[in-house]
């Protein structure tokens, strides 16, 4: 919260620490009471979700009237304890010993669109070492970070041959020679390390929603892979509700107003909270 004083300087006042899963589902929680999941799939991944504080605390605080608290999961760093160590490759590995925090935030290093692009890059790196893509260009995708999550939307796109926008974004890496075949394959790769981003997510959310073990639930979704990448919604959907209870209904929504609504709301809330005692 902002006050402002004579000397004309802002005053800040922490009122409340949140993050932007959090206020992604406050933002739409707010209005319907169906809302019970705030998942964010953008350059990183994370999701919260309302629990019964049964499940929590022996006793729920007296001054809350809906017994539910949020949960941030930090769903990003499973992984760290090798339970899924089972579905990760060569490529994750890699990234992984690369990065700056090795053996941490390991689903976020397979799913989060700071990390899609780098993956895509060794997977084509990979290939054309072994002569099976640009057979002229073994050297083309070794420098790092060189593939954008851009890139790979872009590439999602472009579903039409001759694939004009696939071949523009080859051509700004100076790449002399490339087939239609070329082409196919790196929108393959493309397509392969965003479906498994996807899948993976799905699993995710399924457990969660599962969790939460209400007949409708409402899932409020954000984040830059979510909206950029053109069927990632599409796929999220489709897994989760092959992987939920059949007799559990729910909706995967964007929110209509930017997250920090939702921390709005929640400074908000906290302030009156502070000013009433």
């Amino acid at each position: 919260m902002v006050s402002r004083h004579k000397d004309n300087l802002a005053k800040l006042k922490l009122v409340a620490i949140v993050n932007n899963a959090v206020s992604t589902l406050v933002s739409v929680a707010h209005g319907n009471s169906n809302c019970k999941i705030g998942l964010i799939v953008g350059r990183g991944l994370n999701a919260c979700y309302l629990e019964d504080w049964k499940r929590v605390a022996k006793d729920s605080p007296e001054d809350v009237a809906l017994h539910e608290m949020v949960i941030n999961t930090e769903l990003g760093a499973l992984g760290e304890n090798v339970r899924i160590d089972f579905c990760r490759t060569d490529y994750d590995n890699k990234l992984d010993m690369n990065s700056i925090r090795p053996g941490s935030q390991i689903l976020e290093k397979m799913v989060g669109g700071m990390y899609i692009g780098e993956i895509v890059r060794l997977v084509l790196d990979s290939l054309t070492k072994d002569r099976l893509l640009f057979p002229s260009e073994s050297t083309l995708f070794e420098r790092e970070d060189m593939f954008d999550i851009e890139f790979v939307a872009i590439i999602e796109e472009d579903t039409k041959e001759p694939f004009a926008k696939t071949a523009s974004i080859l051509d700004g890496f100076k790449l002399k020679h490339y087939t239609p075949e070329d082409l196919r394959t790196v929108r393959e790769v493309c397509k392969v390390v965003c479906e498994r981003a996807a899948l993976l997510t799905a699993a995710s959310l399924a457990v969660l929603i599962n969790r939460v073990n209400q007949p409708e639930v409402r899932v409020v979704a954000d984040g830059y892979l979510y909206r950029r990448h053109p069927r990632f919604h599409d796929i999220l959907d489709q897994k989760t509700r092959e992987l939920v209870r059949p007799e559990l209904k729910f909706d995967i929504v964007s929110p209509s107003d930017e997250s920090s609504i939702g921390a709005a709301r929640i400074a908000a809330a906290a302030l009156r909270k502070q000013n009433s005692h």
